[in-house]
């Protein structure tokens, strides 16, 4: 065993961070694959959206055809141009019935679709993302190409904007079409995560940011991973708020450590044990971690590393997952002691029961794969805890999986965490 360090929580987010960056670049792991992005300096954000419809990352009908997203917006100059709007959608239809035009993308009707407007910050109310929006303001100043093409195009070039996402309508109801069996979306699976990856990186090559405020339970735990995501795929997050921000408290998240979801009790019990001493019993170390956590707020973000960053979304995921996921069947409720890195059988069958059960609910936001990814972060922290290097860890987890383990690793979560470990 290595000797013991006296890591502080912000050393355990930098490793957490630092461990699943190094897994997500081994091939085939991410959702977005990392040629894509790095293709995407220098594009506009048409070219992004087309970018994803060539690589078909969308999917297919039933039928076999291939998923287009189209956006539109009432400044339609701005899309003719291939810009992103402060305000617009992006629609999703069958390749063969892809609006060709503008107006008729813009058209109403049922389709699945997210949407983005502009969001309303407050230096007082909404510290961070103001700080977030005035960064974005700055960079935009300095960069002679976009200035060149306002003074070109006018009204056609948006100013940079904090967006604010709306998603509800990722997979719309069938509720006002003649034919409900028309909805060719019906029995497919969501694309929210594919919608959210591509407005990402859409507001990204548009200098745009993202702000986000009153989530609901689901999506609390689920933009953790986005996010995470994003930065995975990039090296940092841009102007993408990391977590929620709620006006009514400054300062305050319910992403962060400080607000639970539902049940503080089940919440605190998890980083008891998460940070907890040999046998995962609390020590005077784990009540300091402990409270870190509980102490952070989201101006604090505006100090952190992206690994730090990283490290503390999927840390939050983590503890979610473990409070409101299915049961271990263990005393704990760290999934480390529950399965091993390549058993992803094993890993849906616990998570599927529960996530049928609860389409609709937070008990339904751990799929197989996030519950890996629970198990990762998991496996992260009680190794540097006794005293191993993140790259030592990383080193393991890479090691023991089957090849293929990883593939997808963050497409949907993750499947590898290391048992030996915990």
């Amino acid at each position: 065993m290595p000797p013991i360090k006296n890591l502080s929580f912000a050393d355990l987010m930098q490793g957490v961070g630092k461990g699943h960056r190094a897994i997500a670049a081994t091939p085939g792991a991410q959702r977005i694959p990392l040629g894509m992005r790095q293709a995407q300096p220098g594009m506009l954000p048409a070219e992004v959206l087309e970018q994803y419809n060539k690589a078909g990352i969308f999917g297919k009908t039933a039928s076999g055809e291939p998923i287009r997203g189209t956006m539109s917006s009432v400044n339609e100059g701005a899309v003719q141009r291939g810009y992103m709007p402060s305000t617009g959608k992006v629609r999703l239809d069958p390749e063969s019935k892809a609006p060709k035009t503008i107006d008729e993308a813009h058209a109403r009707g049922i389709h699945p679709n997210i949407t983005w407007k502009n969001a309303l910050l407050d230096k007082t109310k909404t510290p961070m993302g103001y700080s977030l929006e005035d960064f974005m303001n700055q960079a935009a100043a300095r960069d002679p190409k976009f200035n060149q093409a306002r003074s070109q195009f006018g009204m056609d070039m948006p100013n940079p904007t904090m967006t604010d996402l709306y998603a509800m309508d990722v997979k719309p109801g069938t509720y006002g079409l003649k034919d409900p069996d028309s909805a060719w979306w019906k029995y497919l699976p969501a694309k929210g995560k594919e919608m959210y990856a591509l407005a990402y990186d859409m507001m990204r090559a548009q200098g745009h940011g993202n702000f986000a405020s009153h989530l609901t339970d689901v999506n609390q735990t689920r933009r953790l991973g986005n996010v995470a995501s994003h930065s995975l795929g990039h090296g940092n997050l841009g102007y993408i708020s990391p977590v929620e921000e709620v006006a009514y408290s400054p300062g305050m998240s319910g992403q962060l450590f400080s607000m639970p979801v539902q049940a503080s009790h089940s919440e605190d019990y998890y980083l008891k044990k998460l940070f907890g001493g040999p046998g995962l019993h609390a020590n005077k170390k784990t009540d300091e971690l402990m409270d870190a956590a509980l102490d952070l707020r989201t101006p604090d973000f505006l100090k952190m590393s992206p690994d730090q960053t990283i490290g503390t979304l999927l840390t939050r995921e983590a503890q979610m997952s473990g409070a409101y996921g299915p049961g271990t069947g263990t005393a704990s409720p760290l999934r480390v002691s529950q399965v091993r890195p390549y058993e992803d059988v094993q890993l849906r069958q616990i998570a599927e029961p529960q996530v049928l059960a609860h389409p609709q609910d937070l008990a339904g936001a751990f799929g197989p794969t996030t519950l890996g990814r629970q198990a990762t972060t998991e496996a992260l922290i009680r190794g540097m805890l006794k005293g191993y290097d993140p790259e030592e860890i990383v080193e393991r987890l890479i090691k023991e999986a089957p090849p293929g383990s990883y593939k997808n690793r963050y497409k949907k979560g993750g499947l590898a965490h290391a048992a030996v470990i915990a």
